[in-house]
């Protein structure tokens, strides 16, 4: 003690001192020298007490964080935030506009022919959305409809209670084979074959009634498709049921897909009852009515180079006036080309069983669901062994 009070030791502020560094030696503190003429104002001193500053390294404090992620009052929102953003609550505005010209070539040899006109193919407006998570809503009109009836196309309430099955109630679309199931915006053609125009539809491709549609994945790129809808059989917008009987389409198909390759395989059945009104130019005609039984087979192949579908349909009609009715089959091959442009080649042969078929080649710019496209088709038919004039259609549409 008395070597302390003879030579002063300097004041070291705790806080100055270095933190200690585990991959460089510490430097040197330098201590100062106190000037003799002070010595009488030093006093012992006696060494500080190590405190925790000058112990611990001078890091910055870390808040213990749960090493799992954010705590749970995070968690919620988050996963409220994912759940509303998976559901978009706000009505989408889609639709598309077809334009096209069309016109007859003589060949059936009267020399005469229907002029060239111009045509709304389809002008189709909708709204669809959901109002709760596993209830959405469609409501698709067609201003440019000749008849009132046809304005309100695609309108009904959809119902999720299982995944990836949902049933609808309202006016849809009745399922049978391919070509009926998809949008006239999505095809390789401009006019429908006699498989979607008779055989894919009642007395008319749309129809009041309950649906369930929907898929099971298997794995793999592998899913099965289910389609089903039980109708009134009426007619497109009619209220009422015209017989006591339901009109039952349905689809039962496996898909295939992987990047560049789908195949896609289905059969199709539906059976049902069709009343048709008398013709307005003979009021007086007795009212036709048949029962009718379906089945039908579709296979499509879409590849980078080319997509190609064919089906084929069979049905039995039993009509409450002679010469009506009876045993009907049809079918159609189609194949499109692709290339890198989105243009390419189509070529299709249809066959009716009233010894009609026909011919469509042409050419496309603009792949099914993209802005625009484009068609030019040649028609070459034959209804009932007779000659028909040729048809020349030049197609365009914009989707929004």
């Amino acid at each position: 003690m008395r070597a302390l009070a003879q030579v002063p030791l300097p004041s070291v502020d705790p806080t100055s001192v270095p933190t200690p560094d585990t991959t460089q030696p510490a430097e040197p503190v330098p201590v100062a020298v106190p000037e003799p003429t002070q010595p009488e104002t030093a006093s012992p001193v006696a060494p500080a007490e190590p405190t925790q500053t000058a112990l611990m390294p001078t890091t910055p404090a870390v808040v213990p964080t749960s090493p799992a992620g954010p705590t749970p009052a995070e968690a919620v929102p988050e996963k409220a935030a994912k759940r509303d953003k998976a559901v978009d609550y706000v009505p989408k505005l889609s639709g598309y506009i077809q334009v096209y010209y069309k016109a007859r070539i003589e060949e059936d040899g009267d020399n005469k022919t229907d002029p060239g006109v111009f045509r709304f193919g389809r002008v189709k407006v909708q709204v669809d959305g959901h109002v709760m998570r596993h209830i959405s809503y469609v409501v698709e009109i067609d201003p440019r409809s000749p008849q009132l009836a046809g304005v309100v196309r695609d309108c009904y309430i959809e119902w999720e209670f299982l995944p990836h099955q949902a049933l609808r109630a309202g006016q849809m679309k009745t399922p049978f084979g391919w070509e009926n199931r998809t949008s006239s915006a999505d095809l390789y053609t401009v006019d429908r074959t006699e498989v979607g125009e008779l055989f894919g539809r009642g007395l008319t491709l749309r129809d009041m009634g309950l649906g369930l549609f929907g898929h099971v994945a298997l794995g793999r790129g592998f899913r099965i498709e289910d389609e089903v809808t039980v109708t009134n059989g009426a007619g497109l917008t009619v209220q009422a049921d015209d017989d006591d009987r339901k009109n039952v389409f349905g689809r039962l198909g496996g898909r295939w897909k992987t990047k560049p390759v789908t195949v896609s395989l289905g059969v199709s059945a539906a059976t049902g009852t069709i009343n048709e009104g008398p013709d307005p130019q003979a009021p007086k005609d007795p009212l036709l009515s048949f029962d009718f039984r379906r089945v039908g087979t579709d296979l499509e192949v879409d590849t980078r180079y080319a997509f190609a579908v064919g089906e084929f349909a069979y049905g039995r009609e039993e009509a409450n006036l002679p010469d009506e009715g009876g045993r009907l089959y049809a079918y159609y091959v189609l194949v499109a080309g692709k290339t890198p442009w989105d243009v390419g080649p189509v070529v299709r042969y249809d066959e009716f069983s009233l010894d009609s078929h026909r011919w469509t080649m042409g050419a496309y710019y603009g792949l099914p669901r993209e802005t625009f496209r484009a068609m030019i088709t040649y028609e070459a038919v034959n209804d009932a062994g007779t000659r028909k004039d040729d048809r020349l259609h030049v197609w365009s549409q914009v989707r929004f």
